[in-house]
């Protein structure tokens, strides 16, 4: 597989053949999130800690919202281990344009629009799609583009946090 990174065209899984992979490759939801993504990977992959696949792609910050945004070598990376195709996650993922604009293909959008500190989900979304959507990292929508319901960061049965912290993403 093929991408343009910053590093120039090269073959993906060539350039990271010291990188652990999971066992089977896995498909992207358009709309799906990047952390989204691992996190699902990470429940479908005997993964016991979610942690483990942001290491393995050597991403350290605390608020994995923000790999929405990551570079192309990032993602690159996050496409060898979950064995994906790296056009989906480019077709998903946020690109910085500008010091403080976000380019999600035609739309620009101020970065301090996206949600990179709380988690957000729309439960009713999520039984008939079980993925968060990268729609949902926008604060500029406060309602899910899908269900129309309001967006919830605290779990509608248990009044609890969604953490969107390492281990929150795993629990969705």
């Amino acid at each position: 597989m093929r991408a343009t990174t910053a590093f120039g065209d090269v073959d993906v899984h060539d350039r990271f053949d010291d990188l652990k992979r999971l066992r089977f490759s896995n498909e992207m939801h358009v709309p799906e999130s990047i952390p989204g993504f691992i996190a699902r990977c990470a429940s479908d992959h005997p993964v016991p800690r979610l942690k483990a696949i942001y290491d393995e792609i050597d991403f350290q910050d605390r608020r994995p919202g923000k790999l929405q945004v990551a570079d192309e070598a990032v993602l690159a990376k996050v496409a060898h281990v979950t064995r994906s195709d790296i056009q989906s996650l480019k077709k998903c993922a946020g690109k910085q344009a500008r010091a403080k604009v976000i380019e999600f293909g035609d739309l620009h959008i101020l970065s301090e629009s996206m949600e990179f500190n709380l988690r957000r989900i729309a439960p009713e979304t999520l039984r008939i799609q079980p993925f968060h959507r990268h729609d949902w990292l926008s604060r500029m929508l406060p309602y899910c583009p899908v269900s129309g319901e309001l967006m919830v960061s605290r779990c509608p049965r248990c009044t609890e946090v969604v953490p969107p912290s390492w281990t929150g993403w795993r629990r969705s």
